[in-house]
This record gives structure tokens, C-alpha cells and sequence, in this order.
């Protein structure tokens, strides 16, 4: 089940047959606002976020609210849902692992959307940085100032700030 994922990208709009778990690399989930700027939904890798596409649309089967693009070559392991509903019911050992890896997903989105608002955005790029060293040396800083919900200006002005 081991493949490399590379240059397929998955738009919005779209529903997602598959769920992956990142080995190696660096993918990128996104969201197109009303004037179609893009805004860094999350990142998946192994020192973060490891199950790409893993979401409430997906597990029901309806098109995507994010794209997911890969930003770095990524080594993974796919399940087609239809795999990942039958492993989920034939093992309550399944079960448990899938459970727990949806908690994991659902509490880092949580804290996220907490961070948003009640951090500056100088605390989260910190938090960012101590929680992402690879991707913070791999993705360029305009992903990264999207994913902190700032503009690519304002996060250059908060690095010479830190600096």
C-alpha cells in the first residue's frame, strides 16, 4: 500500500476517495476565501498532522471544503474509505486506533481555531516554530503567514520584530 505521493493535488469541490497517512514529506491543505486568495488550512507531515484528508466531508462522502497540495515529495500509506469503514467495523482494535487518530485531528483543529483568537499573531508563529521545525526550514513563508492568518507583510514585519 506504500506509494509516493507527488503532483497530485486534490482541489476543492472535489470528494476524496482516499485517506493518507504521511510517512515523509510535506502536504498543504488550503481554502480559497470570497476574493480568491488562499489561505494554509494545516500541514501534514510526520512531525505534525499525519492523516491527509481525513475530515467530516470525506467520512461522509461529500466534496471537500480544502484542497490539498504537496509541497514536498511524501512517502504514505492510502485507505480508500471504503477500506477504512471496513477495517474500522471488522477490529475493535481498528476502531480504537482510527478513534484515537480522530481525536488527534479534531483537538489540533480545535486549538487551532482557539489560537486564532485568542493569541497574537506573534504567539502563534512562535508556537508555530517550536511545534514545526521541519516545515518552518521547508514551506515557503507566505504558507506559513496564511496558516497564522496574517498577511506575507505582516509576518516579515513580526520576524525582524523577533529578531
Amino acid at each position: 500500500m506504500k506509494e509516493l505521493l507527488a503532483k497530485h493535488n486534490f482541489t476543492e469541490k472535489e470528494k476524496a476517495n482516499s485517506i493518507y497517512f504521511v510517512k515523509s514529506g510535506i502536504l498543504r491543505a488550503g481554502i480559497h476565501d470570497t476574493e480568491s486568495k488562499n489561505w494554509t488550512y494545516c500541514f501534514y507531515s510526520p512531525e505534525g498532522l499525519r492523516w491527509a484528508g481525513l475530515s467530516a466531508n470525506g467520512l461522509l462522502q461529500k466534496p471537500s471544503d480544502y484542497f490539498i497540495e504537496v509541497l514536498e515529495d511524501a512517502q504514505h500509506i492510502s485507505f480508500s474509505f471504503d477500506h477504512f469503514r471496513k477495517l474500522r467495523h471488522s477490529n475493535i482494535l481498528w476502531a480504537s486506533f482510527f478513534q484515537c487518530q480522530l481525536l488527534t485531528v479534531f483537538s489540533y483543529l480545535e486549538q487551532k481555531s482557539v489560537n486564532q483568537v485568542k493569541q497574537s499573531p506573534e504567539k502563534r508563529y512562535l508556537a508555530f516554530i517550536e511545534a514545526n521545525p521541519t516545515i518552518m526550514k521547508s514551506v515557503p513563508l507566505h504558507y506559513i503567514a496564511s496558516y497564522i492568518g496574517v498577511v506575507p507583510e505582516s509576518l516579515s514585519r513580526i520576524r525582524r520584530k523577533l529578531n
